[in-house]
């Protein structure tokens, strides 16, 4: 991440934080003697609580991004997709679906965390490479989808970009 992302996220959190607190204020308002004056700026402060909630609760689960590139088999009979992403609240991830070219649902053959891309390639139309940084550990990486061997391998971590630094 860098300082132009984190100084964005500030701006973004501190003017809804801003506004939740003036919100609260507005409830809470201490030194109002008109009754109807003190009434009214409740009813506001709580009307206004719900949409500052909100936003505040988008802004953490939203992804901050998300990328996806496709990768056919050389027979066409298969595409992988890797998908790459993080929000606020979570860690950087990568998941790798596959999927018959024909099937439109897709399944997960490769899930990890962390903030390196996958290096993916086809030997063949019935072999998909997947190779990953040392020291690092998918959560999930299968054997094998309908014929396809799929092959997860450590690789040495200089072969390997951050996500924010990929060619």
């Amino acid at each position: 991440m860098t300082f132009q992302d984190l100084a964005l996220y500030a701006k973004t959190y501190g003017t809804v934080l801003c506004f939740l607190a003036l919100s609260s204020l507005a409830i809470w308002s201490p030194r109002v003697k008109r009754r109807w004056l003190r009434r009214s700026l409740r009813v506001t402060g709580v009307i206004a609580l719900l949409p500052g909630f909100l936003a505040l609760l988008v802004l953490l689960l939203l992804p901050k991004y998300v990328r996806v590139s496709e990768l056919s088999s050389p027979d066409r009979r298969f595409i992988c997709y890797v998908k790459s992403g993080g929000s606020a609240a979570t860690d950087d991830w990568t998941s790798i679906t596959l999927r018959r070219a024909w099937k439109p649902v897709a399944q997960e053959v490769y899930f990890t965390e962390g903030s390196f891309d996958p290096r993916v390639r086809w030997n063949d139309g019935k072999t998909l490479v997947i190779g990953f940084p040392e020291g690092e550990r998918p959560s999930i990486c299968e054997r094998s989808y309908y014929g396809v061997a799929i092959v997860c391998q450590a690789a040495p971590k200089k072969d390997f970009y951050p996500m924010e630094q990929s060619p």
